[in-house]
Formats: structure tokens, sequence, C-alpha cells
């Protein structure tokens, strides 16, 4: 009897081993892809982080932004004729509407052929409120995060980065048993070591959702890249120019025979009632174009346009987001996703806490590894 009782406790045991040394090597590759790549990951996640909010960076720190609340805010109409009376003989480039409430619009205006400014406007009182800098804190943050420029190296290499971020949230779920349980398991620590690697257990439990995000969009970024240079040479779905699945023709423009911005406007706003119309080119390649948010779910502006002759107001191309395929509907969304910018403030405040915690855990698991190299080696 006591045999059999030995002989029936014997197979789990042998599982358990099994499991541990599973769980070891889940825990090395882990371990090892965070070490390898855990520089490049803090340098991709750091840029993005503040990436996120690089408009409202903007706006913090430049005064000239700052716009006070009195009101109802002028129409892009509006904005674009103050514009227009403060640079006359000047050429207005396009319109974008503020970005909230306390924000200037902004109107690009060229006076030569190779100057250009873009001016901040108050959308409530539209006195022009100054000049933007040639480079602002939006554009040097996206550029960072986009390809840190370097060009197509950089952008690959950031690409590259969401692999071993995917890599370092599977390893983790096969290592840390029963993870589903431990969302609110903090244990107690002795050490700085032992807080640090509990903190990281923890926060990187509440991340996985975010770190799937970054690392799925990172990967189409790279796929996409490579389709656009390397497969078919198409950018979007439509565009003006040869390098869309819908091209359109480029024109030769001339402003003489233009019908007044606000006249093409009005046609745009009634030909598309639906679009909260954000940006408005007065020249994309020859065309009026005006572009931005319906009810489509998630989607960037260019999502939703609308291109017309200058010269007559016939409309050209109309798009609607809702009526593009799969697959470029998700080209569009990519973005919105990727930064947290489809819910305001709000949305883009929670992504830049993960982009933080982001930062964190690729540091952190760099420190870890190296304090267990250094036990090891004593």
């Amino acid at each position: 009897m006591h045999e059999q009782q030995v002989e029936l406790a014997s197979p789990p045991v042998t599982v358990s081993k099994s499991k541990t040394k599973s769980s070891q090597v889940w825990f090395d590759w882990h371990s090892w892809l965070g070490v390898i790549t855990g520089i490049l990951l803090f340098i991709v996640c750091w840029g993005g982080t503040f990436a996120t909010i690089s408009a409202e960076l903007d706006w913090l720190f430049n005064p000239d932004q700052h716009v006070q609340v009195t009101g109802e805010a002028a129409s892009l109409e509006e904005i674009y004729q103050s514009v227009a009376d403060a640079y006359p003989g000047s050429f207005i480039t396009g319109v974008s509407a503020p970005l909230y409430s306390n924000f200037a619009a902004s109107v690009g205006v060229r006076s030569e052929p190779n100057q250009f400014r873009r001016v901040y406007v108050d959308p409530y009182t539209l006195e022009i409120t100054g000049v933007a800098p040639s480079l602002t804190i939006q554009r040097y943050l996206r550029d960072f995060h986009r390809f840190l420029f370097t060009g197509n190296f950089g952008f690959f290499l950031i690409c590259l980065a969401s692999f071993p971020l995917a890599g370092s949230l599977i390893t983790s779920l096969y290592f840390y048993k029963r993870w589903w349980r431990r969302f609110f398991e903090f244990k107690s620590a002795r050490t700085v070591r032992t807080f640090v690697s509990n903190l990281h257990r923890l926060v990187g439990l509440w991340a996985l959702w975010f770190v799937l995000i970054i690392s799925l969009t990172g990967a189409w970024y790279m796929f996409e890249r490579i389709r656009n240079y390397y497969i078919d040479n198409i950018f979007s779905y439509s565009d003006v120019g040869s390098f869309s699945v819908v091209p359109i023709s480029p024109l030769e423009y001339d402003t003489s025979t233009d019908l007044p911005f606000q006249e093409l406007l009005a046609i745009a706003r009634q030909a598309r009632p639906d679009i909260d119309i954000a940006n408005v080119s007065t020249d994309r390649g020859g065309y009026f174009y005006a572009e931005g948010q319906t009810n489509n779910i998630l989607v960037r502006d260019r999502a939703n346009k609308i291109l017309l002759l200058p010269e007559t107001g016939e409309i050209i191309y109309n798009q609607y987001g809702e009526n593009l395929s799969p697959y470029w509907y998700w080209s569009d969304m990519a973005d919105p996703v990727h930064f947290g910018d489809f819910g305001g403030l709000t949305s883009k405040l929670i992504w830049f806490v993960f982009g933080l915690v982001l930062s964190f855990l690729s540091l952190s698991g760099v420190w870890l590894f190296a304090k267990r190299l250094s036990r090891r080696s004593k």
C-alpha cells in the first residue's frame, strides 16, 4: 500500500520539475530580450511618450498659442480672412482649426516662393498672436520618434523594437504563473532590488494591453513601409499624385482664377456636412482640399476628405471613411491607436502614463539583469 502511494505521488513531482525548467527557459529569454534591446526600447518608448503630447507641450511653452475663451470661436473662413487682411499680397496655403478651445488656430502663409510662415490666430478676437518658429517641439519630438533624424535607417530601427517588445510580453506570460490573479499583488521588499523587481512585475501586468497595442502598431508601420518602398509604391488609399490606390492627377495652380476661399469652403461644407473640418489646404497639388472627423471610429482626419477644383468648385473626389476597405480603414486607424489621440487630452494622458510605464520597464529590466549577473559573479 505504501509503495502504491509513492508511485502515485511521483509523476506530479516530475511534471513540476519540468514546468520549473520550462519557466526558467522563458524567464531567461525574457531577460536576454530585455538586456539586449533595453536601451533601444527605452529611447523609443521615451520619445514616443512625449511625442504623444507634443502638441500640448508646444502650447505649454509657446505663449503665442495661448488664447482666452470668450464666447464662440470664429469660423475657418473668418480666421482665413483675418490673416489675408494682415498679409496682403501673400498666398495663404491652409488653415487648421484649434486643437482645443484655449488653443490658437494656425494659418500657413507664403509671401515668396521660399518664404513660408505659420501664423497663430486667436479664434475669439481674430487677432494674430504670433508666428511659429521654424522648428517646433511637436515637430522635433515626432521626427525623433519616427526616425531618430536618420531617415529610413532610424525608421526601421524603431519599428524593429516592436518585436522584442512583443517577445517580452509573450515570454512574461509563460514564466509568470497565474499572472491573471496578481494584478493587486505587491509583496513587501527588504532590498531595493526586490522592490524594483516586484514593481516591474506589477506595472508590467497593468501595461499588458498597452504593450500589445504598441508592438502590433509598430510592426504594422514596418510592414506598411516595406510594402510601400519595395512592393507596390502605394502610400495611401487616395491622394494627389501616383502613390495611391486612387491617384488624382495634379494640376497647374493659378491663383488668379480661383473662387474665393469662403465660397470654396461653403461648397465643401454643403457637400460634406458630416465632416467637422479640421484642416483646409488651398493648394493640394492644385486642388482645394478639406479633411476632418465624422462619426467614424478611431480614424485620422484624412480618412474623410474632399477635393475641389479651385476655379469652379467642382467636386473632384469625395472620400467617406466608412467606404474604405478593412485594410485601408485600419491604415487610417493605426496612428490614433498608436498615439492615443482619438479621445482628446484624456486618451493622450492615458497613453502618456503608460508610455512612462514602458520606459520604466525597459530600464528596470536592464538594471535587474545587471544585478542578477553581479550576484552570480560574487
